[in-house]
């Protein structure tokens, strides 16, 4: 009816006598499960809709795995969210998938295609996405465990990752990777 209503009110030339839906219509969405404020109204989809877990895995033809995170040189935004991921899912007190970095978490504008020749300006956007959502949400009750000890807050966070990069981090983190 309401639906029935705004189209009258808005294309008052036609006459909407009912309004049908295609047998063949497909709604397809996509939702974090890690954001607990819509826990009800994602128990209710899952109740009503078919869904498809997809898997946290890089493919091959990913437009920007290969780019470098700003700040930290030689390093690839697939072997940062790995090496993060792994770091989750080997924490004792994480242990959740939940919490881990999806391959699409940054845009392509945040990272770069030369390592070397980085602004503190995307160093700083990159921190404030991505560290900012690991101070916060995963590391948020254990940052002792990630961060160096003389970090003590989302700013100082920031302002040392931009001076300094993969240095925030605590030993353990980072794999060595060989290029």
């Amino acid at each position: 009816m309401n639906i029935q209503k705004y189209l009258s009110d808005n294309i008052p030339d036609m006459e909407f006598n009912c309004i049908m839906l295609p047998a063949n219509l497909s709604i397809i969405a996509t939702m974090n499960t890690s954001d607990q404020n819509v826990f009800t109204l994602d128990t209710a989809f899952k109740r009503r809709w078919e869904f498809k877990k997809l898997k946290n895995k890089f493919k091959a033809d990913h437009p920007y795995k290969e780019l470098f995170v700003p700040g930290m040189e030689n390093t690839t935004w697939e072997m940062f969210v790995d090496d993060i991921n792994k770091f989750i899912e080997d924490s004792s007190d994480l242990q959740s998938e939940d919490k881990q970095l999806g391959v699409f978490f940054v845009s392509e504008d945040l990272l770069c295609e030369d390592a070397s020749n980085v602004t503190d300006e995307l160093k700083e956007k990159f921190a404030y996405k991505v560290l900012e959502y690991l101070w916060d949400d995963v590391a948020k009750f254990e940052r002792d465990n990630w961060f160096n000890s003389n970090i003590k807050s989302l700013d100082k966070l920031v302002e040392e990752y931009v001076k300094s990069g993969r240095e925030v981090f605590k030993d353990g983190i980072f794999r060595k990777h060989t290029s």
